[in-house]
């Protein structure tokens, strides 16, 4: 089973690149429960949001506005399995920067202990918070983690969580994987419908499909289709590392700095980076959401084969 929890500081919004990103992460981990935190979110919105990620269930509370930035939990619930943002840390290795002090942490092993929680090992950026302060005021912790039982810990010994770098949020996704695979998963070749519009798809299609190939009429349709795939493939790849977030990027480029944080920390430049990939991704969006309204403009009234 694998669970990403992540504070996502608002999705209500449909100009936030935080929906794409989700989307992204669900595909590429596979990831069988979605735990989000903070979403700001009404009834109406986390029913079109589970459709949109590609759930059929999802449970959720609401919490009375007590503040603006926390209204609605999506939730998932285990007696297994405690993962989420727990606002507190446990010693001060799980820090950098700011007090020396840990306000409630006494309390909080107590509870661990009481509980017989354990906490899973973790892979990835040390860090899962940052304050988005600068100078001798920015602090980095490690709020976001996992705990299991005994129980869990027999069933599944080679659990893992994976801290993924901060980027849309203060706070970074995690995931939790109670089955992790050695290797990649070798993707197939997919034709996208969107690139179908472009004129130079277009064009490309209409050369190789007249490019003389010797052989039978079957050999020659066969190979030609091949040809035209494997282009169409190629372009695409090309078109969508040029104008489409490449959330594989953003996650090595952040990761390289907030990797070093705490051993040669250069939060000035992690800050700044945090900064670009945000805006990058935040334009290429827009990019994309006026593309999709001007196509929507130009098809909505035209003819289909049914009507």
């Amino acid at each position: 089973m694998k669970v990403v929890s992540w504070t996502c500081r608002g999705i209500n919004n449909t100009d936030t690149p935080a929906i794409p990103y989700l989307v992204w992460l669900i595909r590429k981990f596979s990831v069988n429960v979605l735990f989000l935190m903070e979403t700001h979110l009404n009834d109406d919105h986390v029913q079109r949001l589970c459709r949109v990620l590609g759930y059929d269930y999802c449970d959720y509370v609401f919490v009375p506005p007590l503040q603006e930035d926390r209204n609605l939990l999506l939730i998932y619930r285990s007696p297994y399995i405690n993962e989420r943002d727990f606002n507190q840390i446990t010693s001060l290795s799980r820090k950098w920067g700011g007090s020396v002090t840990i306000p409630g942490g006494g309390v909080f092993n107590n509870w661990l202990a009481t509980w017989a929680l354990i906490d899973i090992p973790f892979h990835g950026t040390p860090f899962t918070w940052c304050n988005n302060r600068e100078g001798d005021e920015c602090v980095y912790e490690r709020l976001d983690r996992v705990y299991v039982t005994q129980e869990w810990l027999h069933r599944f010994p080679k659990s893992i969580s994976v801290s993924f770098p901060i980027s849309l949020s203060d706070h970074s996704p995690i995931l939790f994987d109670s089955l992790p695979t050695v290797g990649r998963r070798k993707s197939p070749i997919k034709m996208e419908s969107w690139c179908l519009g472009f004129n130079e798809v277009q064009d490309m299609i209409y050369e190789q499909w007249h490019t003389e190939i010797n052989g039978s009429p079957m050999f020659s349709c066969t190979r030609k289709l091949k040809l035209i795939r494997f282009d169409m493939f190629k372009w695409c790849k090309s078109y969508k590392q040029c104008n489409l977030i490449s959330w594989d990027e953003v996650h090595q480029s952040c990761a390289q700095l907030q990797l070093r944080i705490g051993q040669q920390p250069d939060h000035q430049a992690e800050r700044i980076l945090h900064q670009k990939v945000v805006l990058e991704a935040q334009v290429k969006l827009d990019y994309w959401k006026q593309r999709s309204k001007g196509r929507w403009l130009e098809l909505a009234d035209t003819n289909t084969k049914f009507f």
